[in-house]
């Protein structure tokens, strides 16, 4: 499902290969990893999949809407301004675009920011956030940022509204929710560095050799890739249909659904064969900040316990507290519930500290730790392991966390799952 994408258009030389294109959007568009492209052929409604001819690798993409027409980036020249941007573990350049946004895809509008920052801003802050948007703009060689929506943006000490401000050479861009105030103390919701360079010229560069070869391409906004088993009767728009009600979208009357086919990269345009509805696709590669924590209970899968992290945050505390009206312990993942579960007694937890471990989030490498809390009475195992010092313990995606006297003979355990607060 393919919910945002732009499209262009240019004419190119008659020579000019596949995979010259692709490393020409990849160098310009960052978040594009493809040494080639796909060949894109839109299908009608009700074609069904016995029609399509598909192939071993060929893939099915539903775009939820039209795509937006933009211009390609130009080639970057020595001498160009040009704009870094740091959040976290999170660098973007502008390279050859002349305009930069962030914030947010809205429902219904078909613009795909170069920053997404459902990525990066805590869950509770994702709606202060909606409808927000920072525009980054190069006029005249100089760049400008600008802001529309509720959210309030600071630039260093200036507050963003819809008037142009010029960048200074390195500032700092804050986001704020509609009813802080910048100036009180409180943390933003996000925070991001943002430094101007002068280009300099580069020999290994691409470039696309201009000509009467009428080129479309397209790159797609796309979520994650699916798998399903269906009837070879099914039609086009049946299947739309039923993916965009599995994945909660939302389908315009510009829906299409199209079939993709990888193209080598060595194929000469004047040896590629077109129609009037196909066209050069490839998927943006959305860079997932893995800022969210998830504890799961292997006993009751239904009992998930959720961590997000920020630049912000600090140690997270995991424990248990001493009897089911305790409060005020000040545990970020209470495992009473867990514990009493497997048939403990809770009455044998009066004795113990309450605090087992610590977790922390480092935002600069996007990386989850955990270590032994020095009061806790209570052996943690990571894996097979014990930890027996207070050294972190880097977490990763299927360790399994438990909490009592052995591997065997646990009070509670736990499954670690890393990902991004968007998926």
């Amino acid at each position: 499902m393919a919910y945002s994408s732009h499209h262009y258009a240019t004419q190119l030389g008659a020579n000019v290969t596949v995979g010259e294109m692709a490393r020409y959007l990849a160098h310009y568009e960052t978040r594009i990893e493809a040494s080639t492209l796909e060949m894109a052929r839109v299908t009608r409604t009700n074609q069904r999949l016995q029609d399509l001819d598909l192939q071993p690798g060929d893939r099915l993409v539903v775009f939820t809407q039209a795509a937006q027409p933009v211009d390609l980036p130009a080639p970057l020249r020595a001498g160009d301004r040009v704009l870094r941007l740091r959040l976290g573990g999170f660098e973007l350049s502008s390279r050859g675009k002349r305009r930069l946004l962030i914030g947010r895809p809205d429902s219904g509008q078909n613009t795909i920011p170069d920053i997404d920052l459902r990525y990066f801003v805590p869950p509770n802050a994702l709606d202060a956030i909606a409808g927000s948007r920072i525009w980054l703009q190069l006029q005249g060689g100089t760049w400008y940022a600008s802001k529309q929506g509720s959210a309030r943006v600071m630039l260093d000490d200036l507050e963003l509204s819809n008037t142009p401000i010029m960048l200074n050479q390195s500032q700092g861009l804050r986001l704020y929710r509609t009813n802080d105030d910048p100036r009180s103390g409180v943390p933003p919701i996000c925070d991001i560095l943002i430094r101007q360079e002068v280009a300099q010229a580069a020999e290994d560069a691409p470039y696309l050799h201009a000509g009467q070869m009428r080129v479309q391409m397209r790159v797609g906004l796309e979520n994650e890739s699916q798998a399903l088993k269906a009837s070879e009767n099914v039609s086009m728009g049946q299947l739309a249909s039923s993916l965009a009600a599995y994945n909660q979208m939302t389908l315009t009357t510009d829906m299409q659904v199209c079939v993709m086919r990888l193209v080598p990269p060595q194929l000469r345009l004047d040896r590629l064969a077109r129609g009037e509805e196909t066209f050069l696709y490839t998927a943006l590669n959305v860079r997932y900040a893995r800022n969210l924590l998830r504890l799961r209970d292997i006993h009751n899968r239904a009992q998930v316990y959720v961590l997000s992290g920020s630049r912000e945050d600090g140690e997270k505390l995991i424990g248990c507290r001493p009897d089911s009206g305790a409060n005020g312990v000040g545990l970020d993942v209470d495992l009473y519930d867990s514990i009493v579960a497997q048939g403990h007694d809770p009455r044998l937890f009066n004795t113990l500290s309450p605090y087992y471990a610590r977790i922390l989030y480092n935002a600069a490498d996007e990386s989850w730790r955990i270590r032994l809390e020095e009061r806790a009475h209570v052996p943690l195992f990571i894996n097979n392991a014990r930890v027996t010092s207070s050294a972190p313990v880097q977490l990763t995606s299927g360790d399994v966390i438990s909490f009592g006297p052995s591997i065997t003979s646990y009070y509670a355990r736990l499954e670690v799952e890393l990902s991004s607060q968007a998926e």
